[in-house]
């Protein structure tokens, strides 16, 4: 299954370029493995791209491959985004990985990422950083795994966003050999909620 992935949800577009579906739900097979040879690039800024594990089995996992030595890189999705039920390995085969690995761009968009696994990070995993009103994000029941490349000790985080959020929810998590977890630097959240979380060796 070698670029499916990303092949399916960037190319959902109809003949003039608008998302086919704005509220797609993109379903992994249980006990599947998905080759990930390129970025995610979605522009959806009214609607909500969805990529979720489907139930009765173990998650599906998500493996960086690179093509040509060329590095995947920064997935970009202008849109509410949603990740749920994966296994994702972030660190590319080539041993390299991503500042940023997930970019959510656009106002009033929000983030939930439930029930994954998600391993290593050098900077960010999740960043809302250019979500700059209007922001909500959900991190709930993860394993983050292995996040520090040791590079920074203030990088290795799971998300951010540097602006004004309007519910944070950071709850059931387990964060190992993490950095700086959640950053949201000179901001502020009208509702933040971080409750039963675990942290070991950050």
């Amino acid at each position: 299954k070698g670029g499916l992935l990303e092949a399916t949800i960037n190319g959902d577009t109809t003949e003039t370029g608008e998302r086919a579906n704005p509220n797609r739900i993109y379903e992994l097979e249980a006990n599947s493995f998905y080759l990930q040879h390129g970025p995610i690039i979605v522009e959806n800024p009214d609607g909500v791209v969805t990529i979720r594990g489907q139930e009765g089995g173990a998650k599906p996992v998500i493996l960086k491959v690179p093509l040509n030595e060329v590095a995947i890189g920064q997935s970009t999705i202008n849109s509410s985004f949603v990740f749920r039920n994966i296994q994702y390995h972030n660190m590319e085969t080539s041993n390299t990985l991503p500042w940023v690995t997930f970019a959510i761009n656009g106002d009033n968009h929000y983030l939930i990422v439930e029930d994954c696994l998600l391993e290593n990070s050098q900077g960010i995993i999740f960043n809302a950083g250019n979500v700059t009103s209007g922001a909500k994000i959900t991190l709930r029941g993860n394993y983050w795994r292995d996040l520090n490349d040791f590079s920074q000790w203030w990088g290795a985080r799971a998300a951010e966003c540097k602006y004004a959020i309007d519910t944070l929810i950071i709850e059931n998590n387990t964060f190992t050999g993490g950095g700086l977890t959640f950053l949201s630097q000179e901001s502020v959240a009208d509702v933040a909620i971080v409750n039963h979380n675990t942290f070991i060796n950050n």
